[in-house]
């Protein structure tokens, strides 16, 4: 990106601002890009490529792009209101996906990696960066408007914030053939006894990992609402060990869509570059789901950017909820809202919705190794940042990692975790729900 906004880049994220605030053509019309003229709405361009060295903080937020390193963000005078910095291009560089798609880095499943990233090279992955361009913007405009008699009006679209309350499905059977067969490959002989014991009794029902019953019974607890994400058979050990047709997967889509729960579609790994694949996973899904699946997220949180969302773009699916770093919890487009990924090659949106996941169970556990009281800590800290913007908080919770043998205190902290979302009067709302709220925008 060593050059100005292209025009449609600009209209992407004047997009994305109209969900803050209200731009009406009388403002839009006052807008210019890379000129000054006595009246008008002046913004800086910067026609640099992205430099670390040259990133300036104002207030300990990063700007990306800066103009006159000795101004503010912007000046108001005699009417006149100009930006500084290349506010735009510093939003459509976190926002769009630029990033990974210009980077070749993988993780071993194939991934853009944490480490690998702007937010963990400047560390502001915890904090919204282009909510708070957007409210920079927001604040000028509104004294422009306010000096020019012209009507301003802020937008939310939650109250408070939203939550977006979100189970995968990939494991139902904590006890199967496979995972103690892998205990005597891995020479954990006490787990392999354990678990052969556990496989072979017919008379021993326990399986934490089939856990819905306390799920749905906490969603009553706290009146939420959930969407369930199931994954079909694929990769062999990678991808699920059901099939949607089995009679129980069936009865409980259906018991599921009962109680006001959504089923969304846990894209298996090879449907993220094949469209064949993927096709197959969303008509399998939507034979046993009483409604058209339009939802998705994909297994292991594997994504290809642009492909993966062109991809579910071209059928029936509306949103996808995949983009959040496995390695950290946060924001990984920097932005606590609903928005839309963006195609280089072809200068355009893309037409699908992304719902950005901020919170993964095995995140905080499994790859961050939090304690209880550090993960709440966390979680608490990311709450108050998307209060802020009245933005959207989406948390993934398998239904395994409701097991208390394997993660004594685990049920408790995830109750903890909803009654402080529901005491903080988080909107509990389903996918299918956010888009209609964006569509009543």
């Amino acid at each position: 990106m060593d050059c100005v906004l292209t025009k449609n880049q600009r209209e992407y994220v004047l997009f994305h601002l109209d969900y803050s605030f209200e731009l009406s053509p009388e403002i839009r019309d006052l807008f210019l890009f890379g000129e000054k003229k006595k009246g008008n709405i002046c913004f800086y361009q910067s026609t640099e490529a992205y430099n670390e060295k040259s990133v300036l903080y104002i207030d300990d937020i990063p700007i990306l792009f800066p103009g006159d390193r000795d101004e503010g963000i912007y000046t108001f005078n005699k009417g006149t209101l100009e930006f500084h910095h290349d506010i735009l291009k510093s939003a459509f560089y976190l926002l769009s996906g630029y990033q990974e798609y210009a980077s070749c880095k993988k993780d071993k499943l194939g991934r853009f990696p944490y480490d690998e990233s702007i937010q963990y090279k400047l560390g502001f992955l915890h904090k919204p960066i282009v909510n708070y361009f957007f409210e920079w913007i927001g604040k000028g405009i509104e004294e422009y408007c306010l000096y020019h008699k012209l009507p301003f009006k802020k937008k939310e679209l939650f109250n408070n914030f939203g939550f977006f309350l979100t189970h995968d499905i990939d494991r139902i059977d904590k006890y199967n053939f496979h995972l103690t067969k892998n205990k005597l490959k891995n020479k954990k002989l006490k787990e392999f006894f354990h678990y052969a014991l556990k496989f072979l009794n017919p008379f021993d029902h326990d399986n934490p990992y089939w856990s819905f019953d306390y799920l749905l019974e906490l969603n009553k607890k706290y009146d939420m609402t959930s969407t369930y994400f199931f994954l079909n058979r694929g990769v062999r050990h990678i991808d699920s060990y059901y099939h949607y047709s089995m009679k129980r997967i069936s009865k409980l889509i259906k018991r599921l869509e009962e109680n006001n729960c959504e089923i969304g579609l846990h894209g298996t790994v090879k449907s993220a570059d094949d469209s064949q694949v993927m096709q197959k996973n969303l008509d399998e899904l939507n034979k046993v789901s009483k409604k058209p699946v339009i939802g998705n997220r994909q297994h292991r949180l594997s994504y290809i950017h642009p492909l993966t969302i062109k991809l579910l773009g071209e059928r029936a699916i509306k949103y996808d909820s995949t983009l959040g770093f496995a390695g950290h919890e946060g924001f990984r487009n920097s932005y606590c809202l609903p928005f839309h990924l963006y195609d280089f090659e072809n200068d355009e949106m893309l037409p699908l919705w992304e719902i950005p996941l901020i919170v993964m169970d095995s995140t905080i556990f499994d790859y961050r190794k939090l304690s209880y009281k550090k993960a709440h800590q966390s979680i608490k800290n990311i709450l108050g940042e998307i209060n802020r913007f009245n933005g959207i908080f989406t948390l993934l919770w398998h239904n395994s990692y409701c097991d208390k043998e394997t993660r004594p205190g685990i049920c408790g902290f995830y109750d903890s975790i909803l009654k402080m979302i529901h005491d903080k009067k988080g909107e509990s709302l389903r996918g299918k729900d956010i888009l209609e709220r964006i569509d009543a925008e």
